[in-house]
């Protein structure tokens, strides 16, 4: 006999972007905070750089596995890579400004993960990557663009938005739109509808 018992579905993240995402599809899940200090990882781990992405998304599953045993977790990170070093989300505004202008003028590169644990214990890790091509932009106007949004700068990696970009920085975009958005899900589609 087929069990008609629907698997929760759980994203470990509070992401509003995410969230917006998954109902897209008509994916419904419970949005929960993960347990991973970000920044500490981020730190400890930089070296890796391509693979962060990969690391941390599977980190936010683990941190919250025994609580969801029997649901299919998904866990998804972003990381920003420019000449060769790992963009963080900064710490203050001198930090973003600092980003922003190592960011303006030159090509980076968004690699996203999504890491999904089924409820037979099964891992399924995903990425896709996109470039981003920024405008060369005065100090003084980064200066000004941080100090007037503060929640779009430290709640980003890169300290400016795709969807709502403010910096007017954005010269060329090259890759799918949800990954530039840190959720490339339409790889695990089938997967997600299997359970859902």
């Amino acid at each position: 006999m087929i069990s008609t018992i629907k698997t929760q579905i759980v994203l470990a993240s509070t992401s509003e972007t995410r969230r917006r995402i998954l109902e897209s599809y008509n994916i419904k899940a419970k949005y929960v905070e993960h347990a991973v200090e970000e920044e500490k990882e981020i730190v400890k781990h930089k070296k890796i750089k391509e693979n962060l992405a990969r690391y941390l998304a599977q980190k936010k599953v683990e941190s919250i596995k025994e609580r969801y045993q029997k649901s299919l977790i998904i866990g998804s990170d972003q990381i920003i890579l420019c000449k060769g070093d790992v963009i963080n989300k900064p710490n203050s505004e001198e930090e973003a400004v600092k980003n922003l202008l190592l960011l303006q003028g030159n090509c980076h590169r968004l690699i996203s993960a999504i890491c999904v644990l089924t409820p037979e214990g099964r891992y399924k890790t995903i990425e896709d990557k996109a470039k981003v091509y920024m405008k060369k932009i005065q100090a003084s106007d980064i200066e000004t663009y941080v100090k007037n949004n503060k929640s779009i700068v430290y709640s980003t990696s890169g300290s400016y938005k795709i969807e709502n970009d403010k910096l007017k920085c954005i010269k060329k975009i090259e890759g799918d739109r949800e990954t530039i958005l840190g959720f490339p899900i339409k790889r695990i589609l089938p997967l997600l509808k299997k359970y859902n």
